[in-house]
């Protein structure tokens, strides 16, 4: 058992977060339960669904549950979610000794909570700090100020990546001696559970939620020049979201059904996991001017690729890029499908080349291993 295991053992923990697909939040809720007295984890949806309420007590008796829910209006539902989050730990009677809000609406009632005398400490974990979070001005400008006093009254702030502690100086002023309160702390991946297999043929996966700015189109538009030195290519796309069938037309257009499958959105780790260690490449193209969000963030499908033993081919966004090409665990291409074409043909051509690659991801992705990343994030605040 490791240190901090054993000061948890006796403890009281909460974690509050949005729930679409899988993440921090869910992660922290399969790990924390068999680790701690009492768990308490409410998911709010992202997009569908409803509140989610699962309770874990010292006899390891769990308890899942969904919370009362209707529609509303988002600014409404923010605050219903800050309200309904201090009343959800009110009726259980308890205090608890650690809250773990993920994002500063979560965090702020962690916050409001040990005001009260509920809550002895509260971690803000940030996903999504951005400078423009809202078009609207007014929702921006209250966003970061709720951002602040976060950082500034949580016990411990846990970043993505340095470079939001450093937006956060940059763009909204932020004294750095606020730095001394925040830590780096990335996206992770259950590293021991994937077990990396032998690819089956010439294919490259995209995973995630299937918008414009993932930059699947320009893979597409790519495979005419990949199919010419590599007749066998296949394209495999799976996740589901607002600009699938954008791509869909786009396939048919250029007459590219045969190379191209769409899976849709699917439910299980396990079976991505096993999707993706199948492949011969990944795909992760972030273009800067409509994807504000990854250039501090620390997008988890890149870890899911790695620790499945499989490079990565992505643009220089988001602030593990470089560590990746460093590693030789991917490669670098530009937001440009002729780029892309080459880095694809390159790596198919050359298996040898590949081979290695795959076996240097594997290795990279060990370090962001779920329990190595909790332990160093418990060791900061308890």
């Amino acid at each position: 058992m490791r240190i901090t295991e054993k000061k948890l053992f006796d403890k009281s923990v909460v974690v509050v977060t949005h729930y679409y697909g899988t993440g921090p939040g869910e992660a922290l809720r399969d790990y924390l339960p068999d680790k701690v007295a009492n768990f308490f984890w409410l998911g709010y949806p992202l997009f569908q669904g409803k509140p989610i309420i699962q309770i874990t007590d010292n006899s390891k008796q769990k308890t899942v549950k969904e919370n009362r829910w209707f529609g509303m209006p988002e600014v409404i539902r923010y605050c219903y979610e800050v309200l309904n989050t201090i009343k959800q730990l009110i009726k259980t009677g308890q205090s608890c000794d650690l809250y773990i809000g993920i994002d500063s609406l979560n965090a702020l009632a962690g916050i409001i909570l040990k005001r009260l005398g509920r809550v002895k400490k509260v971690a803000f974990y940030t996903i999504d700090f951005v400078p423009q979070r809202f078009n609207n001005p007014l929702l921006n400008a209250l966003y970061h100020r709720i951002d602040r006093f976060c950082v500034e009254n949580a016990d411990i702030t846990w970043n993505l990546s340095a470079r939001m502690a450093e937006g956060r100086e940059k763009v909204s002023g932020y004294p750095r001696k606020l730095r001394e309160k925040q830590m780096e702390l990335p996206i992770g991946v259950w590293w021991s559970r994937i077990k990396p297999k032998k690819a089956i043929g010439n294919r490259a996966i995209f995973v995630g939620h299937i918008t414009e700015k993932q930059g699947v189109q320009v893979v597409i538009d790519a495979i005419p020049e990949i199919t010419k030195a590599i007749p066998n290519f296949h394209l495999d796309v799976a996740g589901d979201g607002p600009y699938r069938s954008t791509l869909e037309e786009q396939v048919k257009r250029l007459g590219l059904s045969k190379y191209v499958t769409f899976h849709g959105f699917i439910k299980k780790d396990q079976d991505v996991e096993k999707m993706v260690s199948r492949s011969a490449l990944t795909l992760a193209l972030y273009r800067k001017e409509n994807d504000p969000f990854t250039y501090y963030a620390d997008p988890g499908k890149l870890k899911v690729y790695l620790a499945s033993g499989v490079p990565v081919l992505l643009t220089d966004l988001p602030a593990i890029a470089r560590k990746i090409e460093r590693a030789k665990a991917g490669l670098l291409v530009k937001y440009d499908h002729h780029s892309v074409a080459r880095a694809i043909i390159t790596l198919l051509k050359n298996p040898k080349e590949l081979r290695n690659y795959r076996a240097n991801a594997r290795a990279f992705a060990k370090q962001f291993d779920w329990p190595t990343i909790f332990e160093k994030a418990l060791r900061s605040v308890i």
